[in-house]
């Protein structure tokens, strides 16, 4: 059992979600192993709890609207790491 939940995203970026008490050298292990001898970017930040996603995404001016086609075309753009033009379903809140 590890320490940590690993989400792999792209062929570039892991991120990580653990609590810092919890850091461990399994970590290091498991980021030598997935970029071998690249040179990489560290950033270490707090994780938003669901609850301050949930407000933050409620008090944001804007908000996006797909039709049931549009949002699978672009969930699959997203798993097939395909560019998406996410601003063409922008809307701003009146």
């Amino acid at each position: 059992m590890t320490n940590f939940e690993k989400t792999k995203i792209g062929m570039n970026t892991l991120i990580y979600h653990l609590e810092a008490d919890k850091i461990d050298h399994k970590l290091i292990e498991s980021i030598k192993a997935f970029f071998g001898n690249r040179k990489i970017e560290i950033s270490v930040k707090e994780e938003m709890s669901v609850d301050d996603l949930i407000k933050k995404n409620h008090d944001s001016k804007t908000y996006y609207e797909f039709s049931s086609e549009e949002f699978d075309d672009f969930a699959n753009k997203i798993l097939n790491e395909e560019k998406v033009d996410y601003e063409k379903y922008m809307k701003t809140k009146s």
